[in-house]
């Protein structure tokens, strides 16, 4: 099949102009040293549904409000933020946290160990159904010790090797406990939608839906992680953050001043980002696995026969070709490359539509399968765009679809119906145990979207988390993805590279991170 490799890019201003808004500007020159004060503008394609640490689904932004105990710094090394030092026991039972002193939340209260307690019991409390306490049901919650003020002990139901990931991920922002308990599911429900308190470096003041979220700087903020320069409050005084779904609208924003920062810039609009003046490309290896998911409790989508042979239905190797330029790998494998455990499997993946029809005639479907099916989508491009690639791959094996895409905040409600059949989405995580995340069967309907319900799985799980050490722990989660390839529990399709692109007359010192939007050090070109 021959993909359209050609993409129009409505309303690009030419290089000329850019170079004279360029030229005309009297800006403040990077060589003249971090200034503080003026607006950063960054523009991002999806919107999350929640700043609410234990609710949300799209983590992009949290950073800027919230911090974890521990943190990454760009080379993906574990660094301290709110706790400065960690030890283990022997026993690998208990960890002990030493905290930063001085800190507050910005609602004025005291960060401390108490207060990691209760913001730590009220996520794992089974009352609210937060789907992220599945990430961290290794605690006791009736066991975490406060010894004193600056000192959090984990006691863990057992030994637990990737506590430090998931003390150093997003989603384990510490939010204040005192704000939770006032606007969160247990008082007026307006937590992560019109409050969101955290310890960082920017606190959330407005969310206008659909359009922008407006941080102001923390005046506060004293407890940046040591890999960054700038330790104390932001030298930018207010964030916006645009929600601008439409490539090329985000792409003429970023070379007219609209934006400073684009963090989601799709492979396609990259080279041409790259030849306006004063426009940057970054670029950075990416934890992101872009598939194709099966309702696997719908017919006939429950069948193993059929989820193969719609595996090999995909051309993986033509749609990376033509709608990422060379900046992404076909995947055949559950786990993007920056994964500990990560493996291919082309075998069970080839491109093959005898093979595909071949197993379809086997599950009872010499013809096809009857009738047309949805397949759903997010609005992000490269996701609609894989969409309408997949669509006539499925055709040839005769598979017919309807493509439906659904705004952020619709697809989450969309996934939680269980009515969904076939959805392109994607991933980004940089650890195997994002399988507990999707497939364990207590997951259903949501983020168990798969609905995939299997003893098998959840035993193998179970005996993940259990595991004694490091390598032990890699090595079972190995194990259980590569059962779940011979299952085809899901069509991986691509691992795209991270782009990001940066309008250099506006914006200084911004650096890629693996993981988060990074802005301490970043400082802006302001008028005189």
């Amino acid at each position: 099949m021959a993909l359209n490799k050609a993409r129009i890019i409505g309303g690009l201003v030419s290089a000329a102009m850019l170079a004279a808004l360029a030229a005309g500007a009297t800006t403040a020159s990077a060589a003249s040293g971090p200034q503080r004060g003026g607006t950063l503008t960054v523009g991002i394609s999806q919107e999350t549904n929640s700043f609410d640490v234990n609710q949300t689904i799209w983590s992009e932004g949290l950073e800027l409000n919230y911090q974890s105990l521990l943190t990454h710094n760009f080379k993906f090394q574990f660094q301290p933020a709110l706790a400065t030092s960690w030890s283990e026991s022997k026993n690998g039972l208990e960890w002990t946290f030493h905290l930063r002193k001085g800190v507050k939340f910005q609602d004025g209260t005291p960060f401390n160990s108490y207060a990691v307690k209760q913001d730590f019991q009220i996520m794992l409390n089974p009352k609210y159904h937060f789907a992220d306490a599945a990430s961290y049901n290794f605690i006791d919650p009736n066991k975490i010790l406060t010894p004193n003020p600056y000192t959090v002990t984990f006691v863990l139901k057992a030994p637990f090797p990737d506590i430090l990931f998931d003390m150093a991920n997003t989603y384990g922002g510490l939010q204040s406990p005192t704000a939770y308990l006032k606007y969160g599911p247990m008082g007026n429900n307006t937590y992560g939608t019109q409050v969101a308190v955290g310890t960082g470096p920017f606190k959330l003041v407005q969310w206008v839906p659909h359009e922008e979220y407006v941080f102001q700087r923390y005046a506060g903020f004293n407890s940046a992680p040591p890999y960054l320069s700038n330790h104390g409050p932001a030298y930018v005084s207010k964030v916006i953050v645009k929600i601008i779904p439409d490539d090329a609208t985000r792409l003429t924003q970023l070379q007219t001043g609209g934006i400073g920062i684009l963090v989601d810039l799709p492979a396609a609009d990259a080279k041409v980002a790259a030849r306006f003046p004063n426009i940057k490309v970054l670029t950075a290896p990416g934890d992101n696995l872009g598939f194709l998911g099966f309702n696997t409790e719908a017919k006939p989508f429950n069948n193993v026969l059929v989820r193969q042979a719609i595996n090999h239905a995909i051309d993986r190797v033509g749609i990376v070709k033509a709608l990422f330029a060379g900046m992404a790998t076909p995947a055949y494998g559950y786990f993007p490359p920056t994964t500990p455990g990560y493996f291919q499997d082309k075998k069970a993946m080839s491109y093959n539509v005898t093979e595909a029809r071949q197993l379809l005639t086997k599950a009872g479907y010499p013809h096809g399968l009857p009738g047309t099916y949805t397949l759903a989508t997010s609005n992000d491009t490269n996701l609609t765009q894989v969409a309408e690639a997949v669509q006539p791959m499925l055709a040839k094996i005769g598979i017919h679809t309807r493509i439906e895409t659904f705004s952020t905040a619709r697809w989450v409600a969309y996934l939680k119906s269980g009515k969904q059949q076939l959805f392109v989405y994607h991933y980004e995580w940089w650890d195997p145990n994002i399988l507990q995340w999707f497939l364990q069967s207590n997951q259903m309907p949501y983020p168990n979207y798969f609905m995939w319900k299997d003893a098998a799985t959840d035993r193998m799980i179970n005996a993940a988390y259990a595991a004694p050490s490091w390598n032990a722990y890699v090595q079972r989660w190995d194990q259980l993805a590569h059962y779940l390839v011979g299952k085809a529990v899901w069509a991986p399709i691509y691992y795209p590279d991270q782009l990001q692109a940066v309008n250099t007359a506006l914006v200084h010192g911004y650096r890629i991170h693996p993981t988060d939007i990074v802005l301490n050090d970043v400082w802006v070109s302001q008028s005189k």
